[in-house]
C-alpha cells in the first residue's frame, strides 16, 4: 500500500515544483520517488488545490436521506411502529436487520416483534410414527 504524502509535504512538493525545480531533485530532497512528484503537481493542476484526495470508503447507504428524514419523522409520530411496518410504509431496499443497526445510532431501539402462531399439533417424526 503507497504510504500517505501529508498536506504540508504536498505543499512543499508544489512550491519546489512552482520555483522550477526537476522532479528528480525535488525527489531526492523530499525522499520520495519522482512518480509521486508527478502525481502531486497533476491533481494541483487539475483542481487547484494541494490537499490529499478524500477516499470514499465503505459501503454506501442504500436508504436516501429524504427517506431518513421521514423515518425518524414517523417515529416520532408512532414510536409502536415495527421495523416491518416501516419498510412496508418507505418500500425500503432493506432488511430489518438493516434498518434496526441504522435506528441504532440515532439512539433508537426496537424490542418488538411480530406476533408468530404456533401450530397446536406437534409434527411427528417418522421414527416416532405409530404403524397402522
Amino acid at each position: 500500500m503507497p504510504k500517505y504524502i501529508s498536506n504540508e509535504k504536498r505543499n512543499d512538493i508544489i512550491f519546489h515544483k512552482q520555483s522550477g525545480k526537476e522532479n528528480r531533485v525535488i525527489a531526492e530532497f523530499m525522499r520520495v520517488c519522482v512518480r509521486t512528484i508527478e502525481r502531486v503537481w497533476a491533481d494541483f493542476q487539475a483542481t487547484g488545490k494541494s490537499e490529499a484526495k478524500v477516499k470514499n470508503c465503505g459501503r454506501k447507504s442504500v436508504i436516501t436521506t429524504n427517506q431518513k428524514m421521514k423515518i425518524i419523522a414517523q417515529i416520532k409520530e408512532t414510536p409502536d411502529i415495527t421495523l416491518f411496518e416501516l419498510i412496508e410504509k418507505f418500500t425500503l431496499p432493506i432488511t430489518a436487520g438493516g434498518l434496526s443497526k441504522y435506528l441504532k445510532k440515532p439512539g433508537y431501539s426496537f424490542k418488538k416483534r411480530q406476533l408468530i402462531l404456533q401450530h397446536k399439533t406437534a409434527r411427528i417424526s417418522k421414527k416416532n410414527a405409530k404403524n397402522s
